[in-house]
């Protein structure tokens, strides 16, 4: 039996019965006894709520008079404390706030001594104090204004799933903007950044950056939502234009319509959601489908169960019908499941054309059709740009489907392949008239599906303006991801994307960045658990860990150590990609990269159980160590491991030459592997120091049941 049609062992199969909610049965019926004292105990609590919301109510009620008059009786007091207390049988919260004549701290508790601090600063022109403004203000639980509202603080509650209490923050002012000061705590999540470290922390300063993809270093995936590790979640609504500061054990938020943000008739208005409980994992439970949204569709079954096959790494730009087949007949040669083949860069006749090189493609239908008679899938690369030479450019120009300047003419992009024009898929008929040529070309040439590269908002020109609103140019990344999704299927997609934008609900295959074929940080191997993890607590948990080996820019590719460590970091994520070939390096690569893949396809049904648990609860498919140990101080720092699942660790080599590794394995009971099963019982929370790991083997560990 071929390795890859192998089907789960036991050990697996119980790892699926865990996380398949399915799988477990629920509603038990009661005993009587335990019913008569749900009741009792039910009647108890109705009264006591009564009781304690009518005291409740006359607290708050001679507490807001209280401020009231001490503001009106202390007019030149540069200093206002409100306290706002809440309490339910379900939650206890409370709010302070200490407001000068420039600045404001707002602090939340939660019910577990978690306490988020922002300190908001702003540019009112005025040394007014500030004042009361609850009565001019409704739904919020606090309001102060500053110099007849040019300035306006409001907190206001946020009702979420159980587990977490969120406030909404609004400052309305010039320059609004809010801090949180780190205090030693860990920052997780946020923007893919360029040498990406884990905790978040570790990464390069930013300074007042634009928070949009491409700039000054942030990559394709510039999500607005931030977690802590001591419980706090902190989300930005796509309507701030938001720049973003990260240095110094400090993290500020900024709203300013300045470049590359246009000024709308809109106030600079600063919201931030701040949501707190009693760990990470619970708050981001509680909050992730709110905040950022659920997959509503699925990939193709086949994308995660058999690897990706991409030309672009083995042959760059010089490709032809004769290399793709070829290219194909190897993989199939060498033992390989017939999977996916991507038809990378250069297939088109002109960079925008969405038209075969009938001198590299001559027959590119019967192209692929040995390629389907092989058992492949095909994909194609595709782009947001039109390049001024070709044919096309003259249709979407006059049409006006490309980014547009100042003076209502298509505005010119330089990119990595030419110039010409950026087509602007928040305007509709723009939007349909790029879906309507792919699908064309699917249709008349069988294709399976696409690959979309760029949708950074960089290439947005600084005079370019959008047809939808430029005061929010996070739209064109959000649209080009959702004109995407419209040219495959919802039951199964087979496309991905390399920029994603409050687009999770897409539920599409999200590439890594490029990255160098290096070991180190610098876009290299180092760089893969760091994205990885940051990707899927910003909800994009189908990771594509760019190609294996990295994509060998300037002739320097990957040595066969190097290769075969990144395959073994890929093995554990739900999609695997290839480019360079293994039989290219020697007969031990391609016996390794077979067990490898055969290994990835037994996880395949773990792999679906886990996309169904996104789906309902927000859980992401890979997940950092501190997942399954949130007040574990090493485990929140450890950014060499990650969990597939809450049952499954894996610990890769990542540094050249080593043969042993330090794991840190938290609580609980692990043995390594699926196959020794009479191996040794490791108890966390403990370090395998020099753990052996010679260049065939991959760490990985099951979590056992309690004894």
């Amino acid at each position: 039996m071929a390795p890859w049609k192998k089907r789960a062992s036991g050990s697996r199969q119980w790892l699926i019965s865990q996380l398949d909610p399915e799988a477990e049965e629920h509603g038990r019926s009661e005993q009587p006894d335990q019913c008569c004292l749900r009741i009792v105990v039910s009647f108890m609590l109705i009264i006591t709520v009564l009781l304690t919301s009518v005291a409740l109510a006359t607290l708050i009620a001679a507490s807001i008079a209280s401020k009231r008059s001490w503001l009106e009786e202390s007019p030149e007091e540069d200093l206002v404390q409100i306290m706002a207390e809440l309490k339910s049988v379900f939650y206890e919260n409370t709010i302070q706030i200490l407001a000068s004549n420039t600045s404001a701290i707002v602090s939340l508790t939660s019910p577990v001594d978690t306490l988020t601090s922002l300190e908001f600063t702003f540019n009112h022109g005025s040394s007014e104090t500030p004042t009361d403004c609850l009565q001019e203000v409704g739904d919020v639980l606090t309001c102060l204004s500053w110099g007849d509202n040019a300035a306006r603080l409001t907190t206001a509650e946020l009702s979420v799933a159980s587990g977490a209490h969120c406030m909404n923050v609004s400052l309305v002012g010039l320059g609004a903007t809010a801090c949180l000061s780190l205090d030693g705590r860990h920052v997780y999540a946020g923007p893919v950044v360029d040498a990406q470290k884990w905790p978040a922390e570790r990464n390069r300063r930013f300074e007042r950056t634009p928070y949009l993809s491409g700039y000054d270093g942030l990559k394709g995936v510039v999500e607005r939502y931030w977690l802590t590790s001591d419980g706090a979640a902190i989300f930005v609504p796509g309507h701030v234009p938001l720049f973003w500061t990260f240095k110094d054990q400090r993290m500020c938020f900024t709203s300013s319509f300045e470049p590359p943000y246009y000024r709308s008739d809109d106030k600079e208005k600063l919201d931030l959601v701040v949501c707190n409980a009693k760990d990470t994992p619970t708050v981001h439970k509680a909050v992730a489908n709110a905040l950022l949204g659920r997959p509503e569709a699925v990939l193709n079954q086949n994308m995660i169960r058999l690897p990706i096959w991409s030309t672009w790494a083995k042959y760059k730009a010089d490709i032809s019908q004769l290399s793709v087949v070829h290219y194909a007949t190897q993989i199939v040669g060498h033992g390989f499941p017939a999977s996916q083949i991507e038809i990378d860069d250069k297939w088109e006749s002109c960079y925008g054309e969405s038209e075969f090189d009938l001198e590299a493609f001559p027959e590119p239908k019967e192209m692929v059709q040995q390629l389907h008679d092989l058992g492949f899938h095909v994909t194609l690369w595709t782009h947001p740009f039109v390049n001024r030479i070709c044919p096309v450019f003259a249709d979407a120009d006059v049409q006006n489907y490309m980014v547009q300047d100042v003076g209502g003419n298509s505005s010119q992009v330089a990119w990595w392949n030419g110039e010409g024009g950026l087509i602007d898929f928040s305007n509709p008929e723009a939007a349909a008239w790029f879906i309507g040529r792919l699908l064309r070309i699917k249709e008349d040439y069988k294709i399976d599906g696409f690959k979309f590269d760029g949708g950074d908002m960089s290439y947005v020109p600084a005079n370019g303006s959008l047809y939808s609103s430029r005061s929010q140019p996070a739209a064109f990344t959000r649209a080009y991801a959702e004109a995407a999704a419209r040219t495959d299927s919802v039951e199964g997609r087979f496309s991905e994307m390399r920029t994603a934008f409050g687009t999770q609900w897409l539920g599409m295959a999200l590439r890594m960045s490029d990255k160098e074929s290096v070991w180190d940080d610098d876009e290299g191997l180092a760089t893969l658990i760091p994205t990885l993890l940051t990707q899927n607590l910003a909800g994009y948990s189908y990771v594509i860990a760019d190609m294996i080996g990295g994509d060998a820019y300037d002739d320097v590719g990957p040595d066969k150590e190097l290769f075969i460590r990144w395959m073994q970091v890929a093995t554990f994520m739900p999609i695997m990609q290839f480019s360079l070939p293994p039989w290219d390096f020697d007969q031990e690569t391609v016996e390794i990269a077979r067990k490898l893949v055969a290994l990835h396809v037994e996880l395949a049904d773990v792999f679906y159980a886990l996309a169904r648990q996104r789906a309902a609860s927000g859980i992401p498919i890979n997940l950092p160590v501190w997942w399954i140990a949130p007040h574990d101080s090493i485990a929140q720092t450890i950014d060499s491991e990650f969990l597939l699942g809450e049952e499954l660790l894996v610990a890769p080599v990542l540094e050249q030459g080593a043969t042993t590794r330090d794991v840190y394995l938290p609580a609980g009971r692990w043995r390594e592997g699926f196959e020794d099963l009479e191996g040794s019982v490791h108890e966390g929370p403990k370090w395998l120091r020099n753990h052996s790991a010679p260049l065939h083997h991959l760490p990985f560990f099951q979590r056992l049941a309690p004894r």
